[in-house]
C-alpha cells in the first residue's frame, strides 16, 4: 500500500498482478513530491511481509495494532486503517492481471516457497524424482489447487481488493497487460509532466512483462480449471475487461487476438 498525500491517492496492492513493478513506478512521485507516505513510513509502522510470521496472523495484527501496515492490505483493512472518511475522499487505485494468468501465478509463487498445501506440496516434491510427464503433472497438480481452494472458499479472495461487501471502491484499475497505457492515463489525471511523467513510465518498461507476451502460464490450464476460475472469479473479468474463455484452445485464441 502506498498514500500520496499530496494527491490524496491510495495504492491498494493487490496479489500477482504486477502490483510491486506500479509500486516502483510511484515510488517515482514520492522521491519528487512532499508530504508523502508508503506502508514502511506510516506511523512508524512495520513493514509486515516476510518477517516469518503467517499472513493471516499478520492481518489479524492489524486489527488491534495501529503500528504496523501489511503490505498486502485489502480494501477494507485499507478503509480501517485510514478511517471512514479519509478513505471515501481518496482517489483509490489497484492493479489487476488475467484470472488465468494470475492464478497460476500464485501458484507458482507458493510452491516455490514452499507453502502450498502440505498434500500438494508432496506431490510436487515426490513428481521430481521420477519420469513423469511434467506437462499432464501441471496441468494436474494446479487442478487439484485449485479445487482445495475452491472447497476452503478461497477462490474469491482476490476480489477483497476491489470490493468491499460487493461495493466497488476503485476510482482507477492498471491492467498488468497494458500498464504503461493505464498507467499513463492515471499520470495525465494528475497532471503529472516531463521530466517526472517519462521517468515514471520508464521504470514501467523495465521489467520483461512489457517484452512481448508470455503464455507459459497456459502450460498448467486445462479444460476442467479453465472452468473452475470462470465460475469464481467471474467479477474480475468484468472489471477487468477480460474475456471469459470456453476452453483451452479457446483461450489461446483470445489471447493471440488481444
Amino acid at each position: 500500500m502506498i498514500y500520496l498525500k499530496e494527491f490524496n491517492l491510495i495504492f491498494i496492492k493487490s496479489k500477482k498482478t504486477a502490483s510491486t513493478l506500479l509500486e516502483h513506478c510511484l515510488w517515482q512521485i514520492i522521491k519528487k513530491g512532499k508530504n508523502t507516505k508508503i506502508s514502511k513510513e506510516i506511523n512508524g509502522s512495520l513493514y509486515c511481509n516476510n518477517d516469518g510470521k503467517p499472513e493471516k496472523e499478520l492481518r489479524e495484527l492489524t486489527k488491534t495494532n495501529k503500528n504496523i501496515c501489511f503490505a498486502h492490505m485489502t480494501l477494507e483493512e485499507v478503509r480501517n486503517f485510514f478511517g471512514e472518511e479519509l478513505f471515501e475522499k481518496a482517489y483509490k487505485v489497484s492493479t489487476i492481471r488475467n484470472p488465468y494468468a494470475q492464478n497460476v501465478s500464485a501458484f507458482i509463487h507458493l510452491a516455490v516457497r514452499d507453502q502450498l498445501p502440505r498434500f500438494v506440496q508432496r506431490q510436487i516434491e515426490k513428481n521430481h524424482n521420477s519420469n513423469n510427464n511434467q506437462f499432464k503433472f501441471k496441468n494436474k497438480i494446479f487442478q487439484e489447487w485449485l479445487e482445495y481452494k475452491l472447497s476452503e472458499n478461497q477462490l474469491n479472495a482476490q476480489e477483497n481488493f476491489y470490493f468491499i461487501n460487493d461495493k466497488y471502491y476503485l476510482q482507477t484499475l492498471i491492467r498488468q497487460e497494458k500498464i504503461w497505457y493505464d498507467l499513463s492515463l492515471l499520470l495525465d489525471k494528475f497532471e503529472i509532466k516531463d521530466p517526472l511523467r517519462n521517468q515514471i513510465l520508464s521504470v514501467s518498461t523495465r521489467k520483461d512483462i512489457n517484452k512481448g507476451p508470455d503464455y507459459k502460464f497456459l502450460n498448467y490450464l486445462n479444460n476442467k480449471s479453465i472452468e473452475i476460475i470462470n465460475n469464481t472469479q467471474n467479477r474480475l473479468f468484468e472489471i477487468g475487461r477480460y474475456k471469459v474463455a470456453t476452453s483451452k484452445e479457446n483461450l489461446i485464441e483470445i489471447l493471440k487476438n488481444s
